[in-house]
């Protein structure tokens, strides 16, 4: 997924950063990998995990909006993470690296 997010966003205009939400985002790979693409730059990171000791041990946190939730529980809306203009953005761009 990784791979397809950096191609992405080196094809894209660069008009402002993109949104990445990462569920299950452990230790930030996705972040260190996106820094060797040479592209987190042009990226704003939001993760979601449900370990508390990964959040607090992720990879450049203060890059992460991150919070704390498990999919087997009450999981929280994207509203809740995002505010609804970031959430529409995602969407779209989710929406079109699902189309590739």
């Amino acid at each position: 997924m990784a791979e397809t997010i950096a191609n992405y966003v080196r094809e894209r205009q660069k008009i402002e950063p993109l949104n990445l939400l990462d569920v299950g985002c452990g230790s930030g790979r996705s972040l260190r990998f996106l820094e060797r693409e040479d592209v987190a730059d042009q990226l704003n990171f939001y993760g979601l995990d449900n370990s508390a000791c990964r959040l607090d041990t992720i990879y450049q946190p203060s890059r992460w909006r991150l919070t704390f939730a498990d999919v087997n529980g009450e999981f929280p809306t994207l509203r809740s993470i995002l505010t609804s203009a970031y959430a529409n953005r995602l969407s779209s761009i989710w929406l079109r690296l699902r189309e590739q």
